[in-house]
């Protein structure tokens, strides 16, 4: 069976749902749509809070980068960035590639990054 791709898009979550593939090969989606991300720089807090959780035990949900004040690129100043406490729990098979950074939504709504990611990722199945 060939794998097929159905992508939603709503303000507050993007779900693709892949089926006909091994829970090997949609973790390897989910990391190349973090690959395929590419988000705006200001202090690189939201580039580095992507991670992926997959119910095939794969979490590189990264606990070092914490809440705190983070040098802007653009302002020059110092600003507040706030992630989550821990990953988003995985689907019961699947994965969840994520941001932990807390406006990671608001960035997307105004510059699009994870869904042109996931666009460019099921061009190149």
């Amino acid at each position: 069976m060939a794998a097929t791709y159905k992508v939603e898009w709503n303000p507050q979550a993007l779900m693709v749902k892949v089926d006909g593939l091994a829970i090997e090969e949609i973790d390897k989606l989910a990391l190349r749509i973090i690959a395929a991300s590419d988000p705006p720089i200001d202090t690189g807090f939201l580039s580095a809070s992507a991670y992926v959780n997959s119910s095939s035990g794969l979490n590189t949900f990264d606990e070092r980068w914490k809440d705190g004040e983070y040098l802007s690129r653009h302002t020059g100043r110092t600003e507040k960035r706030r992630s989550v406490d821990s990953a988003v729990p995985p689907p019961r098979v699947g994965a969840v590639a994520a941001w932990a950074a807390d406006y990671a939504i608001w960035v997307e709504e105004r510059t699009s990054f994870i869904y042109n990611a996931v666009q460019k990722v099921a061009a190149t199945k």
